[in-house]
Order: structure tokens, then C-alpha cells, then sequence
């Protein structure tokens, strides 16, 4: 097993894969000696300079390069092609349910509330259907968040355009949207971002329009599932699958191993 790589021919740090005593796994190693003041290039590209004269072998983190980051700065994206030679797979399918708005691998009924306040009720109906849920609903989940009051400008319409968003994923089965009624964020300011909704599958209450929200949404909720539960598997090629990422944390490693395998999955 390699203990370093080189990741691009210009570069004069190399990445140590396996700890040493004195470099930690995922950090840099100089592969020259490196002057102070002289670039530290890794990817191919300038990542700092060197505070102080460092000799080939040496660990290169913080304590010895320093940024260069200051006003605008001037570089070429010279991306590597990482499926080459690589063998082209098969076609792949899953078992997944076809949505009017594409793919997804769960079915699940969706409590969406359009501002925070209302986060309570949605919580605890979602626990309320969790608890009794028949096998053909994956989960009942309250999506809450603090947002939908008081906001303006672009920062209203952001919440609206996510929350419209999320009310049309394929992996919902169906999707209750819950107003409070004198948010910002409501029905009416949220009708643009609703254009794609499955109208089978959606359904909608205003909470100080009702005498029991809770027992009102729960009927809803029951349309929901009934409708849901229809839904069965079938077998789908996996290219029609749309893979949402979220970066957990980049490491000395991501570079190498996971952001090339996600560019080519």
C-alpha cells in the first residue's frame, strides 16, 4: 500500500496516507525543499507560502505556510479526468416509486410547516402518526425550521422557494402544509413556489382558521397516508435518480477520494 501521494505533477507537497511519528494521516509532506516566501502548490495550484525555509521531508501545515489569500486573485481550473481507464458500469436500477417530479427511494408523509410557529403542532403530529403508521409509510416526519416570520426581501423568498421545493420531493408521499396565518410566509406569498405540487398528495390548513387544528390536520394527514399506501416499488434505472450531497466536513482525504468518487457516481 502507498504511504503518500503526489496528487498532480506540479505540486511540491505530497499527502502522507498513513500517519509517521511525526505527520499526521491526510497531512502534507514537502516533497523539495521549500524557501520562505515560495509557493506550497498542491492540486496543481498555489495553497500558500512558506513562513519559513522548509526542508524536503518536513510536515507543511499551519505553523509553516501562511495564506495568500488578499484581494482578487488570479487562477486556472485545470480539472484532472478521473474515469479514465476506468471501466464503464453496467446499467444499475433500484427499487424506487415513480412521483410526478421524478424518483425517490422513501415514502414518506411530510409535515411542512410555512413558519416556525407552528413548529409544536407539526412535531406532535408527526409523533402522534409515527407511533401508528401502517408498513407501507416509510416515516411521518415534521420538517421544522425557525424561519417564515418576519422575514423580508430575498430572505422571505428563500424560505418560500425551499419549503415549495421540499413540498414536491419525490420521496414524499404526501405532504401536509401547515400554516399558522399571519405569518409572512404564507399560503398566498407561497403560491408561486407551488406550481409543481402532485395536488393528490397535498394538502393544506391554516391553524387559526380552524376550531382543532390538531384533529383537522390529523383527517388530512389520514387522506395522505390512505392515498400514500397505494404506492409500491418497482424497478427503476438508477440514471434516473437524483442525488442531493451535503458536504459532512472536509478532510485531507476529500480531494483524493470522495469528491472524485461522487463526480464520477
Amino acid at each position: 500500500m502507498k504511504k503518500s501521494i503526489k496528487i498532480n505533477e506540479r505540486d511540491n507537497v505530497m499527502v502522507v496516507l498513513e500517519a509517521t511519528d511525526n505527520i499526521p494521516a491526510g497531512h502534507k509532506q514537502a516533497l523539495t525543499d521549500i524557501p520562505e516566501g515560495a509557493p506550497v502548490i498542491k492540486y496543481g495550484n498555489v495553497i500558500g507560502y512558506a513562513k519559513c525555509d522548509i526542508k524536503k521531508g518536513d510536515w507543511v501545515h499551519v505553523h509553516n505556510v501562511r495564506t495568500g489569500l488578499s484581494g482578487k486573485l488570479e487562477y486556472s481550473y485545470e480539472p484532472v479526468d478521473t474515469t479514465s481507464g476506468t471501466e464503464k458500469p453496467g446499467e444499475a436500477f433500484f427499487m424506487g416509486y415513480r412521483r410526478k417530479h421524478g424518483v425517490g427511494v422513501r415514502n414518506e408523509i411530510w409535515i411542512i410547516p410555512t413558519v416556525g410557529c407552528v413548529n409544536h403542532i407539526a412535531e406532535s403530529l408527526a409523533r402522534r402518526f409515527e407511533a401508528e403508521r401502517p408498513e407501507s409509510i416509510d416515516a411521518v416526519v415534521a420538517m421544522t425550521h425557525p424561519y417564515g416570520c418576519s422575514q423580508m426581501g430575498d430572505d422571505q423568498e428563500h424560505t418560500a422557494m425551499i419549503l415549495g421545493r421540499m413540498a414536491s420531493h419525490p420521496n414524499c408521499g404526501g405532504v401536509l402544509l401547515l400554516s399558522l396565518g399571519c405569518e409572512n410566509n404564507n399560503f398566498d406569498h407561497m403560491k408561486p413556489y407551488l406550481k409543481d405540487i402532485d395536488d393528490e398528495r397535498t394538502r393544506f390548513l391554516v391553524c387559526q382558521e380552524s376550531g382543532d387544528e390538531l384533529e383537522d390536520a390529523a383527517k388530512l394527514i389520514e387522506e395522505l397516508i390512505a392515498t400514500a399506501s397505494k404506492d409500491r416499488r418497482e424497478k427503476i434505472p438508477a440514471s434516473e435518480l437524483i442525488v442531493g450531497l451535503k458536504c459532512g466536513g472536509s478532510d485531507g482525504f476529500s480531494g483524493i477520494t470522495a469528491n472524485p468518487l461522487v463526480g464520477l457516481f
